[in-house]
C-alpha cells in the first residue's frame, strides 16, 4: 500500500467509510471478494429500481461508474488482514442461493444476523470519491446506494452525497 491506497487504486479507509456509511460492518457483514456494480438478483424475491436522493449524482455518476466497473477487480486486501472483514467469493455464494432456501444456507454458514455486501470500484477526483454499496439481508430486504465522499483536511473521508438506486 503506497499512501493509503492498494495497486487497484482503492483506498482502505474510503471502503470502510463507504460501509459504514450504510450502516453495516465486519461483525455480521461478509464482504464479495471482488468489486461488482449491480443488483444481486440471485439472494432476492424481487428488487425495484428507485432514486431516491441526490438524483444528479446518480445521473452523472453512474454511467461512469458502469464503464469503470466492468473489470471486476480484488477487493482491497488490507480490509480481511487490518480491519477483520470476512470476504467471500460470489462462486461460493450464486450456489448456495440457489438452493430451496438461500438465506437459511447462508445464516446457518456465516450466522443468524449475517448479511453480505458488495463494493464497486470508486471514481476518486482529486479529493472526491464515488462508488456504489449493495446489501442485502432477506429475500425482500437489501438496497443499492451511490455514495460521493469528500476527503476532510484530516485526510478523512467524509460522506458529501448519497442516492438509492434500487431496494428490494
Amino acid at each position: 500500500m503506497v499512501g493509503g491506497r492498494t495497486a487497484h487504486g482503492q483506498s482502505c479507509d474510503l471502503v470502510v467509510a463507504a460501509l459504514a456509511a450504510v450502516h453495516v460492518d465486519s461483525s455480521n457483514t461478509i464482504l464479495l471478494d471482488r468489486t461488482v456494480l449491480g443488483v444481486p438478483q440471485f439472494a432476492f424475491n424481487g428488487y425495484s429500481s428507485v432514486l431516491r436522493g441526490d438524483t444528479t449524482l446518480a445521473r452523472v455518476a453512474y454511467p461512469q461508474l458502469r464503464s469503470l466497473n466492468r473489470e471486476r477487480l480484488p477487493i482491497t486486501p488490507c480490509l480481511a488482514a487490518e480491519r477483520h472483514w470476512r470476504t467471500i467469493p460470489d462462486s461460493v455464494l450464486i450456489p448456495m442461493f440457489h438452493a430451496i432456501d438461500g438465506w437459511t444456507s447462508f445464516r446457518e454458514q456465516y450466522g443468524a444476523s449475517a448479511q453480505f455486501a458488495m463494493i464497486s470500484q470508486p471514481l476518486i477526483a482529486g479529493d472526491t470519491a464515488t462508488l456504489v454499496v449493495a446489501t442485502a439481508s432477506g429475500h425482500l430486504s437489501g438496497r443499492g446506494v451511490v455514495l460521493q465522499f469528500v476527503r476532510d483536511t484530516n485526510g478523512h473521508w467524509v460522506k458529501r452525497a448519497e442516492v438509492q438506486i434500487w431496494t428490494s
